[in-house]
């Protein structure tokens, strides 16, 4: 099928204050083209490189079309790449005389609200000083409760969007819509999401350890197209390595976090206030309002499903909170857990060597300073060897849960 973008961004979208994508949807076997338009807001003096909103508006299609055609021209390398990356047949109009668009001297952090890019923040402002820009895609409606995340950080941009309304959250990493667009007007050199070491199947607990291909670092190519990088500054962390963040450097942003992360007995939103109700006890601080009744679990977590949740999981089982674990898990006394007998798993608080070193050198090094201010420190042999003992446990555990699926 065949996807045609067009885009006002050349002719005077910051004077309405919107960047209006115009889509047309043509199915040749039904003979059939279905339109949708999605609008981004902008300030007045907006601009945008070609190449970065065509990089952005492919976040919505995914990989879904094999034709895409927009209103204005790209260059031949952002082509090449989008084509590459989405297995295109056919994508343009490309002009070969057009620069593609280069990183610039910014670093810029996606931030939603919730307890993962809470801690990112923290995290940048501790290793950069403040210099780095924070960006808020405002999504609203259905996911008006991330808001409450934001009353206390302030980003520099705030980009209201139809596009979930639209249903165009569904195919690709749509998340990085905004930071492409932005990317000539705020001058990026790349963007930091709020992604963990378990926010992908294939990163876990540190899989490139045992020098298998980082295929989540595949995705890079979808904002490199738009002349911007991705930094992995939290992604070398787990679940509980964040949480450890906030419990030093901001309490006072927990409460809002957990609260935009999403609504009360969801599993995302309920395993994390399990852990940090474990951590304000081992620390011996009393439990805040907002974690003395956290309710019950909407749908239990099948264990090896997601890394995240398996994380906190584990956490709990570690430090003595068997009976939270087994409510949060479904038939978790199915599964055989002695193998995690006599482990230290002091690696869900540490972070993984090779994933830091993704970063470029700038970034790298501050960072790595900041983590160790907070006491987090590299992966050691232990760690690894241990890894290996989870990993072990976590897949069985999945083979189990699609077993009584099929």
């Amino acid at each position: 099928m065949r996807i045609s973008f067009t885009s006002n961004h050349l002719a005077g979208a910051g004077a309405e204050g919107l960047l209006r994508i115009g889509i047309a949807i043509e199915d040749t076997a039904a003979g059939q083209t279905r339109w949708d338009e999605v609008w981004f807001s902008v300030p007045a003096d907006f601009h945008s490189h070609n190449d970065s909103v065509a990089a952005a508006l492919l976040t919505l299609a995914g990989e879904q079309f094999d034709r895409v055609g927009f209103n204005f021209p790209i260059s031949a390398a952002c082509a090449a790449r989008l084509g590459r990356f989405y297995g295109l047949r056919e994508i343009g109009p490309v002009d070969p005389a057009l620069e593609p668009r280069r990183p610039g001297r910014r670093v810029a952090m996606l931030f939603s609200g919730g307890s993962d890019s809470s801690a990112l923040w923290l995290l940048l402002r501790r290793a950069l000083g403040g210099d780095f820009l924070t960006i808020t895609n405002d999504y609203s409606g259905f996911f008006a409760y991330e808001a409450a995340g934001r009353t206390q950080i302030i980003a520099d941009v705030t980009c209201r969007t139809n596009l979930r309304e639209r249903r165009w959250d569904r195919y690709g990493r749509f998340n990085f819509a905004v930071p492409l667009l932005y990317a000539d007007y705020l001058d990026l050199a790349g963007v930091a999401p709020g992604h963990t070491i378990g926010h992908h199947a294939d990163t876990y607990l540190g899989s490139l350890c045992l020098g298998n291909p980082a295929q989540w670092t595949r995705l890079d190519e979808v904002l490199n197209a738009g002349g911007l990088e991705e930094y992995h500054a939290l992604r070398p962390l787990t679940t509980i390595g964040v949480s450890r963040i906030l419990m030093q450097d901001g309490q006072h942003l927990i409460e809002g976090a957990l609260a935009a992360s999403e609504r009360p007995g969801n599993p995302k939103r309920y395993t994390k206030e399990a852990v940090f109700q474990a951590m304000f006890q081992a620390a011996g601080l009393p439990l805040p309002p907002y974690l003395r009744d956290i309710g019950s679990i909407s749908a239990r977590h099948q264990l090896g499903t997601n890394a995240d949740r398996d994380h906190r999981v584990l956490f709990l089982l570690k430090h003595g909170y068997r009976g939270e674990a087994g409510r949060i898990t479904f038939r978790l006394d199915r599964h055989d857990l002695r193998p995690l007998d006599g482990l230290a798993q002091t690696y869900l608080e540490r972070y993984s060597t090779p994933i830091v070193d993704l970063l470029p050198l700038s970034l790298r090094s501050p960072v790595v300073a900041a983590l160790h201010t907070y006491g987090i420190v590299p992966y050691d042999e232990q760690d690894w060897r241990e890894i290996d003992i989870v990993l072990g446990v976590l897949q069985r555990a999945a083979t189990q849960t699609w077993a009584r699926r099929a």
